[in-house]
């Protein structure tokens, strides 16, 4: 079946058929090396032992110690003033966002009619005046409407449908609602959606808010934008400062523009500065700067900070105690991979000699699991892809697997259940068979397409790539 120029073979369709519908049920261990490594101590003089084995291994970087100065935005932010005049001023120029309508707060009780016939109409009627005699003989009308109302928005909040405002509701309601008193019940009222019964918990007439309503709210912002100019303000001197001379000294910077003044540890080029927000500018400028020298103000999380280089580690050999824990990590790691190694072959062993699966898998600790059945193009969440254990499905009922490699794990299985497929389903499958394998092979033939002009642009210079930018791109296709 031609599609776009790419058709299906009867054998492309046949396997394609197998790989849908064949299918395996398997008991399988999934071993993996992080649960010996908490088990594992090395002795000192393994660890002594390892060390000088893979010395090769321990190189540390250069890593540089600097002093910085901050513009502290939290403490600017937490310092700043802003008196009732300022706050006055911005109130008096924005006084007409301050204005609230006329609005009330409302109960309501709704018994719906949509789509009811007139009879049902009328019995809903009686209904609801029996509720509204309720309520206007004094009961309970939160308790009315948890019990009554067919509002699933407000019924199991006793039927409060908070401040409403003129034109937010339907004309109906609207009117009644507006023209009850604070604690006053309506008699029904019939709107589209049926049979209301309101009551009004408070009536608040339209005015303006008040200064002193209003000024916390204000405070705020006006703190954070004050703050953020004074830091910028102050950055912008400092820049002056450090462009007339980069030999000043931060501590002579820290004294006149009030910088608190920290050390970082030795960081190398790939080290995370977290107390200066993991900023890259932050980390270019460290292995950039001589000593002697401030740099420019840069801009971080925390604030703007100023670097000044304190001590420069070059690149050695680590000592032992350097290097403890990478070595003491990488032993428990190659212990552990060993004893995977073991126990799995252990495990495939005995039960290829007659022993059973599980009674085998539990005598070395391990545990025993049971997929569904699965297709080549499926998968056993947790183990791995049908493809992965595409030995499988050459394997007959009962049969134990050698140990399959899964990254860093190992997995042993036994076949305990297999399905052919059936031959009656092939033409029922044969449309969605063909759109697959169709698929299947335009992707094939566009990525390699792809390929060859990139590779044909690059070679004539028309192309040039940023992996980068690529990472954040996407695929092409």
């Amino acid at each position: 079946l031609p599609i776009y120029g790419i058709s299906a073979s009867p054998a492309e369709l046949q396997q394609e058929f197998k790989d849908h519908n064949e299918k395996v049920k398997l008991d399988y261990v999934l071993i993996k090396p992080e649960e010996f490594e908490a088990k594992i101590n090395p002795s000192e003089a393994e660890i002594k032992a390892s060390y000088e084995k893979n010395r090769s291994k321990y190189q540390l970087p250069e890593r540089r110690i600097v002093r910085y100065g901050l513009i502290d935005i939290n403490q600017l932010r937490q310092s700043t003033h802003i008196s009732d005049d300022q706050l006055k001023a911005i109130y008096q120029q924005n006084i007409a966002q301050y204005q609230v309508p006329k609005r009330v707060h409302v109960q309501h009780i709704l018994l719906t009619t949509v789509g009811k016939t007139d009879a049902e109409v009328e019995e809903i009627r009686k209904k609801a005046e029996d509720i509204l005699k309720q309520a206007k003989k004094g009961g309970n009308f939160s308790d009315l409407a948890k019990k009554y109302s067919e509002d699933p928005g407000s019924k199991d909040k006793g039927g409060d449908l908070g401040f409403i405002v003129q034109g937010q509701t339907v004309p109906e309601f609207e009117k009644t609602a507006f023209g009850l008193e604070k604690g006053q019940v309506s008699d029904l009222v019939k709107t589209q959606y049926g049979f209301h019964i309101i009551k009004v918990l408070e009536n608040e007439p339209a005015h303006t808010k008040t200064f002193d309503e209003v000024k916390d709210a204000l405070r705020a912002p006006l703190m954070l934008s004050e703050a953020d100019k004074q830091e910028s303000d102050t950055a912008d001197k400092i820049s002056a400062e450090v462009r007339r001379s980069n030999k000043i000294s931060l501590d002579d910077l820290a004294k006149e523009f009030r910088l608190s003044v920290g050390e970082t540890r030795p960081v190398s080029a790939t080290d995370q500065l977290l107390e200066l927000g993991n900023s890259k500018e932050v980390k270019d400028a460290i292995f950039r700067l001589r000593q002697g020298e401030a740099s420019m103000p840069i801009r971080t999380d925390r604030g703007y900070v100023v670097l000044s280089l304190k001590e420069v580690q070059p690149a050695h050999q680590g000592t032992l105690e350097e290097v403890r824990d990478r070595v003491v990590d990488d032993l428990k790691r190659d212990k552990a991979t060993a004893l995977v190694l073991t126990d799995a072959f252990e495990l495939s062993k005995r039960a290829k000699a007659g022993e059973k699966f599980d009674v085998v898998a539990k005598s070395l600790g391990l545990e025993r699991k049971t997929s569904d059945p699965i297709a080549r193009n499926g998968s056993v969440p947790g183990l791995g892809s049908g493809k992965q254990l595409g030995a499988a499905f050459d394997m007959k009922q009962g049969e134990i697997s050698d140990p399959v490699t899964m990254g860093t794990n190992r997995a042993i299985y036994q076949v305990v259940e297999k399905t052919e497929p059936n031959p009656a389903d092939f033409d029922k499958q044969t449309k969605e068979l063909t759109e697959s394998v169709v698929q299947n092979k335009r992707n094939l033939a566009f990525e390699a397409f792809r390929v060859a002009l990139e590779t044909r642009l690059k070679k004539e210079g028309k192309l040039q790539t940023m992996p980068d930018k690529l990472k954040t791109a996407g695929d092409l296709g």
